[in-house]
C-alpha cells in the first residue's frame, strides 16, 4: 500500500471510528496498522462478513481488491498474565489478538502506573524492541505468563536491573493493610475476567460500581452483583461491613446470568436496590466519553481544572500548559507585568461532535512539538463549546473581552469545523483575535500556522518595544537635562548664598571695626597722660600681646585698673573680646577690678600681663 500522509490517516481513522463507534484512537490505531490502513480489512478484523454487507459500507476510494482473511472467532484466545508491581499481585486477562498499548491501558487500570511511565518485564527480552502498536499474539506468549511491573525513574535515568523481582510471588500481608482488597469475577458470557481490586475504608458500594462502570463500560444500573452482605446500601462504607480479607464477589451485566459454581453458591444472593441511590439513568459511558466541561460550567479554576484532568484522561499528559484559571485571567497573564513579559493568547475550542476531534488532540495538540512550541511561546487556555450552554457561557465572554465584532469570528463555524485555535495578541493597547485555525489539518500545517502568529505577534512586540524604547531614551535624555538644570540651579543658589553670607560678614566685621575703632579713640581721649620716669610713686606695667608685641607703659600706682583698660582699649584690646593674666602668680583680671588701685592689686613697682584671645 502507497504511503499515506497524515490528513489521508486521519480520514480513514475518522471513517472507521465512525462505523465501528470505537472511541479509543490507539485501539483504532491499533487495527489500522496491522492492516496498513486499509479501511475494509480493518473493519472486517471487528465485525464478521455478513456484518460488513449489512452495513452496506461504501467509501470514497475504497476499490481496494486485496483477499481478506477472515479470522475465525474459535481460534482467538486469551491471554492471561500474573502482573508483579510495589509488593502486590493482579491478573489481567486479554486478547491475543489486542496490542501492548491495549495491555498498558488495563495495567494503568489496575496498577495506577501512567503507561509512558512503565517498564514492562517478561514480555519479550530486550525492552527497546517492544512497540506500542505490537500485537500480543506476534510474541508467540504462553496462555498464562508472569509480568514484573516497574515505574520508569523521574530522574530519567536508566532502570536498574538489580531491583527486578525474583521468580518468587511476593507476599503481600492483606490483614495487616489499611486497604480493603476486593476480588471481582466479572462474566460476560464469552469469558471470565478476574479483578484485584484495593478501596479505602471509607469509600463505599458505589465507588465499587462506578470503578466496574470505568473497567466493563456497564452502567451500576444494569449490574448485577452476588456476594455483598445483605441490607447494604450504594452508602454503606466498605469498612463498615466486615469484609473478609480477600473478599470475593461476582458481578455480571443485567440479562446475562452469573456462572453457577461452587464458588458462588457460599455466597447469599442480593442485590442491592436503594431507590434513593441507584444510577438508572446512568448513561453507559466510561471517562471517554464524558464532555471536557460540565453543562453551564462557569470561567473560573475550578472549571479549568476538570478541563485539563478530563483532557487528560482522554488522551495524555504530554499536552501544552493549559493555564488553570479564568480567560480574563489568562489574558493578564499573557498581558505581562511589562511588555517583556508579554505573550500571545491561544485559544482552543474544543467540540465532542466532531469526527476531528480525536485525531487533532492526539496527533498533534498531545505531539511533543507542537506541546513544547506552544507552551514556551504562549498563554494556553481551553473551552468545550458541545453544550450549547456552555457555547454560549464562550460567547459572552468573547463580547466583554474582545467586543461584539469579534463574535462572529468564533461562531460561524460548524461542528465538523471543530477543534479550533484562537489567537489572541494586544494592538495598541487592546487585545484582539488575529486568527481563527480550523482542526482539519496536518501538524505541520498547524505548526506553520501557529509560528507565524507568534512571529507575527512577536514583530508587533519588537515594534512596540522600540517605540517603547525610544519613548524611554527621550524620558531619560529630558531628565538628565532636567537634573543638569536643577544642579546648576542649585550650584548657583549656593554661591548667591555664600556670597551674601560673606558680604553680611564683611558688613559685620566692619561694624565691629567702626565700633572698636569709636571706642579706641574715646577711650584714647580719656586716657590719662603717661607719668615721666621720675616721677614718684608709679608702676610700669609690661603688655604681652597676642601677636608677640611687647609694650611697656607707666601708670601712677594710686590710678585704677580702670585706666589699664582705657589704655589698652585704646590699643584695639578689649576687655569683652580678651583677657588680662598674670604668670606668676597666675592671675586674671576681671571687670570686678576696675576700682581697685594698682598698689591696691599689688601690681607696683613692675608687673608683666599677658593679653590673650578669649
Amino acid at each position: 500500500m502507497e504511503d499515506l500522509n497524515p490528513w489521508n490517516r486521519d480520514s480513514i481513522l475518522a471513517k472507521f471510528q465512525a462505523v465501528t463507534s470505537i472511541d479509543d484512537f490507539e485501539t483504532c490505531i491499533s487495527i489500522l496498522e496491522p492492516n496498513d490502513w486499509d479501511l475494509d480489512r480493518a473493519l472486517t478484523c471487528v465485525f464478521n462478513e455478513d456484518d460488513i454487507h449489512a452495513q452496506s459500507i461504501n467509501f470514497e476510494g475504497s476499490d481496494k481488491k486485496d483477499e481478506v482473511v477472515y479470522l475465525d472467532s474459535d481460534e482467538i484466545h486469551q491471554l492471561k498474565f500474573i502482573v508483579y508491581y510495589d509488593n502486590n499481585v493482579c491478573i489481567i486477562e486479554i486478547s491475543e489478538n489486542d496490542t501492548v498499548s491495549a495491555l498498558k491501558r488495563k495495567l494503568f487500570v489496575q496498577c495506577g502506573f501512567q503507561e509512558h511511565k512503565m517498564i514492562i518485564e517478561g514480555l519479550v527480552e530486550d525492552i527497546e524492541d517492544l512497540s506500542d502498536y505490537t500485537i500480543l499474539s506476534s510474541l508467540n506468549l504462553c496462555k498464562e505468563t508472569k509480568l514484573y511491573l516497574h515505574k520508569k525513574s523521574t530522574s530519567n535515568a536508566e532502570y536498574d536491573q538489580s531491583k527486578t523481582f525474583t521468580n518468587s510471588i511476593p507476599i503481600v500481608d492483606l490483614e495487616d493493610s489499611s486497604d480493603i482488597t476486593l476480588l471481582i469475577q466479572y462474566n460476560d458470557l464469552k469469558s471470565v475476567k478476574e479483578y484485584i481490586l484495593k478501596f479505602k475504608p471509607t469509600q463505599t458500594i458505589q465507588d465499587v460500581k462506578e470503578e466496574l462502570l470505568f473497567l466493563t463500560k456497564i452502567p451500576p444500573s444494569n449490574q448485577i452483583w452476588q456476594g455483598w452482605p445483605s441490607k447494604c446500601l450504594e452508602k454503606s462504607m466498605l469498612g463498615n461491613l466486615d469484609l473478609k480479607q480477600p473478599y470475593q464477589l461476582y458481578m455480571s451485566k443485567c440479562g446475562e446470568t452469573l456462572p453457577s459454581s461452587s464458588s458462588t453458591l457460599d455466597f447469599e444472593e442480593h442485590i442491592i436496590s436503594d431507590d434513593d441511590e441507584i444510577f438508572e439513568d446512568a448513561p453507559a459511558y466510561g471517562h471517554k466519553s464524558l464532555p471536557l466541561l460540565p453543562p453551564d460550567s462557569n470561567d473560573d479554576s475550578e472549571s479549568m481544572i476538570i478541563f485539563q484532568h478530563r483532557f487528560e484522561e482522554r488522551y495524555r499528559d504530554s499536552h501544552p500548559v493549559f493555564f488553570l484559571g479564568s480567560l480574563q485571567e489568562a489574558m493578564v497573564e499573557a498581558e505581562g507585568k511589562n511588555i517583556f513579559e508579554r505573550k500571545p493568547l491561544l485559544i482552543y475550542l474544543h467540540h465532542d461532535q466532531s469526527v476531528f476531534t480525536n485525531i487533532f488532540c492526539s496527533q498533534i495538540m498531545c505531539s511533543e512539538q507542537f506541546a513544547t512550541f506552544v507552551t514556551e511561546n504562549f498563554v494556553f487556555w481551553g473551552w468545550d463549546v458541545t453544550h450549547e450552554s456552555n457555547k454560549i457561557k464562550f460567547v459572552n465572554m468573547m463580547v466583554q473581552h474582545f467586543g461584539g465584532m469579534s463574535v462572529s469570528a468564533v461562531t460561524n463555524y460548524e461542528e465538523s469545523d471543530y477543534p479550533l485555535l484562537v489567537v489572541v495578541s494586544k494592538s495598541k493597547s487592546a487585545a484582539e483575535i488575529c486568527l481563527v485555525l480550523q482542526a482539519n489539518t496536518s501538524l505541520d500545517e498547524v505548526m506553520s500556522v501557529v509560528i507565524s502568529a507568534y512571529e507575527t505577534a512577536k514583530q508587533s512586540q519588537d515594534i512596540e518595544l522600540k517605540l517603547e524604547n525610544d519613548r524611554f531614551a527621550r524620558d531619560a535624555e529630558k531628565q538628565e537635562q532636567d537634573a543638569a538644570f536643577y544642579a546648576s540651579l542649585s550650584a548657583d543658589k549656593a554661591k548667591a548664598a555664600a556670597e551674601q553670607a560673606r558680604l553680611v560678614l564683611e558688613r559685620q566685621k566692619d561694624q565691629e571695626a567702626q565700633s572698636q575703632e569709636k571706642e579706641r579713640k574715646k577711650c584714647l581721649e580719656k586716657l590719662p597722660t603717661e607719668p615721666g620716669e621720675n616721677e614718684p610713686n608709679i608702676t610700669s606695667i609690661l603688655f604681652r600681646f597676642p601677636g608677640g608685641e611687647r609694650v611697656s607703659r607707666r601708670f601712677r600706682a594710686n590710678e585704677t585698673m580702670q585706666v589699664m583698660y582705657m589704655y589698652l582699649s585704646s590699643k584695639g584690646f578689649n576687655n569683652n573680646s580678651h583677657r588680662f593674666v598674670t604668670n606668676f602668680p597666675k592671675r586674671m583680671f576681671t571687670n570686678e577690678c576696675v576700682d581697685r588701685t594698682f598698689e591696691e592689686m599689688k601690681l607696683v613697682p613692675r608687673e608683666s600681663i599677658f593679653v590673650e584671645e578669649i
